[in-house]
């Protein structure tokens, strides 16, 4: 992605709303977006302040001016191509929101279709920003629920045939075409996600069956317990132990390191995996998120 790519925000189809100026934000601009960040009505934000600043030395942040008062930012991450992540969203006053959440997603429209890059991607706890994403075309994909479990009993190990170890680099074409058949796009891992996987600070373990990859999963110590961050298994394996004998690994690696709640997250309408977490005993923690998408080039 080039550096530069800012502009006038082209606004809202059909309206006459004045558009805030946009620009690509640069490493000099961390004070006007820490402070936007602190009086923003409107925000979502969904990394630690430093992958922030990181994100104004990668080129993908936008910031929005009024008056030459900043109104406005917005981050994204690209993962999971061709989607394209938005994890920052910033309004300074709510009332413009519509308006300057236009203006964003419009500046980042160039640079994101010149990387190849097809559809934005959000996912957050229901709230005002995904509601002022739907008035800009994006639509709920999917709701997801988190699942809690607060002891270590494993009722079965799976299979025993299953070999668990941790995943390696050459794992990964196998990896990213297991995740092709076994996810829709908007949920798949691309070959970026598993080297990220791989590069450390994550538990990340392969399951092998008669000599083949069938199945992993990436889990990570984070402040609210062992979260459990994917669980999969290849479509032509499934029903055979593979996911009871990942999930009962997870367990006893929780169990080893002291570790409580075990959390994880699934789309509420997947039954198949609700049931054998469920059988885990992990119940629903209340917290839910929204899955929200839309083409870059909409309209």
């Amino acid at each position: 992605m080039e550096r530069g790519h800012g502009g006038a925000g082209t606004g809202s189809p059909g309206e006459g709303e004045p558009s805030p100026e946009t620009r690509l934000a640069t490493p000099e601009d961390w004070p006007t977006l820490s402070a936007l960040l602190h009086r923003a009505e409107l925000l979502d934000c969904l990394d630690p302040r430093e992958t922030v600043y990181a994100g104004l030395r990668e080129a993908r942040t936008f910031l929005a001016f009024e008056g030459g008062e900043a109104v406005g930012a917005l981050q994204f991450q690209v993962r999971r191509r061709p989607f394209v992540h938005l994890r920052l969203l910033a309004v300074r006053h709510a009332a413009q929101a519509k308006e300057v959440v236009a203006a964003l997603l419009a500046a980042a429209r160039l640079p994101t279709l010149e990387a190849g890059l097809e559809a934005w991607r959000y996912m957050a706890p229901p709230g005002p920003v995904g509601e002022a994403l739907r008035h800009q075309g994006f639509r709920l994909v999917e709701e997801v629920v988190e699942l809690e479990k607060e002891d270590y009993d494993i009722p079965s190990r799976g299979n025993r045939a299953v070999h668990i170890r941790p995943a390696r680099e050459a794992d990964v074409p196998a990896l990213a075409a297991l995740d092709a058949a076994a996810f829709t796009p908007f949920w798949r891992n691309d070959l970026g996600a598993f080297q990220e996987y791989l590069r450390g600070g994550y538990t990340f373990l392969a399951a092998e069956l008669k000599g083949q990859v069938v199945g992993y999963l990436v889990a990570e110590d984070h402040p609210a317990g062992f979260y459990i961050i994917r669980l999969a298994v290849d479509p032509a394996w499934q029903g055979q132990g593979v996911g009871t004998r990942l999930l009962a690994e997870a367990i006893a690696l929780a169990k080893a390191q002291g570790t409580l709640p075990i959390l994880l997250n699934t789309q509420r309408t997947n039954r198949q995996a609700r049931r054998l977490y469920t059988w885990f005993g992990f119940r629903p923690s209340g917290r839910v998120l929204w899955a929200w998408t839309r083409a870059i080039a909409y309209p």
